[in-house]
């Protein structure tokens, strides 16, 4: 009894040649379909990867007071600003103020302590510090004692912290900040945080970017790996066709 390519019978192999085609038609689609979308993925995963691990490794560090009390005068208080204020943005075990004591009608001045002159200094500050009879100032001191005052501008960043560097003069050696607060009308309330500087952070510090990465990355890697395999079998299928046709 004759056998064609496949085995098959030739007497009944018409049948089964049409229906063997139909299924290398289908798996050729859903290997080329299945190579595709791995490729996709694995570019997705392998840019966030990067992204995650080229992430700014820096946070935020208090300053040390050179003097105390850390802040003087009165009306502020510690957390004193409107009740839905955002604080998303506020950098951990950072201290805040404010003159919201449940309305608007709260007033206050207050100075801080000083503070050692350095680089990449900043402050939050939340409220209507433009306002009239609102002021929010740095107290520069220089290296041959000259004083001066510096506005701080952020504009009114109302119910939302907001996070302002601080620009120092080259010569200047400490500052601190005045807090003044004194409006009675509406949004008359105003809030700022101690000053913190930008350090270099670590693993330990800020785990899941680093973690992220890697993991991105090694998802990349195996993705890119199925999706050469799914290639190698698409081109194989390709080069068996005609053969399986003969």
């Amino acid at each position: 009894m004759a056998y064609d390519y496949f085995g098959d019978e030739k007497g009944g192999a018409a049948t089964h040649r049409v229906n063997l085609e139909r299924h290398m038609q289908l798996d050729l689609r859903w290997v080329l379909w299945a190579s595709s979308v791995f490729a996709l993925a694995t570019f997705v995963c392998i840019w966030e990867g990067l992204g995650s691990l080229k992430q700014p490794s820096e946070v935020a560090r208090p300053l040390s007071p050179m003097t105390a009390p850390a802040i003087a005068g009165s009306g502020y208080a510690a957390n004193s600003v409107y009740p839905s204020t955002d604080a998303s943005q506020v950098p951990p075990n950072v201290k805040l103020y404010g003159t919201w004591m449940g309305s608007d009608a709260s007033t206050g001045s207050a100075t801080t302590a000083w503070y050692a002159a350095a680089s990449d200094l900043a402050i939050m500050v939340a409220g209507y510090p433009t306002h009239s009879q609102m002021s929010l100032m740095l107290e520069i001191e220089s290296r041959r004692g000259v004083r001066r005052n510096v506005g701080v501008t952020p504009g009114n960043p109302g119910e939302q912290w907001t996070t302002v560097a601080l620009s120092l003069p080259p010569d200047a050696t400490r500052f601190r900040i005045h807090a003044v607060d004194g409006s009675k009308a509406y949004r008359g309330w105003l809030g700022f945080s101690e000053p913190f500087a930008f350090v270099a952070g670590s693993k330990a510090t800020l785990p899941i970017f680093g973690y992220i990465g890697q993991l991105s990355l090694y998802v990349g890697a195996a993705l890119s790996l199925l999706t050469g395999i799914l290639c190698a079998l698409a081109a194989w299928k390709i080069e068996a066709w005609p053969k399986r046709r003969a």
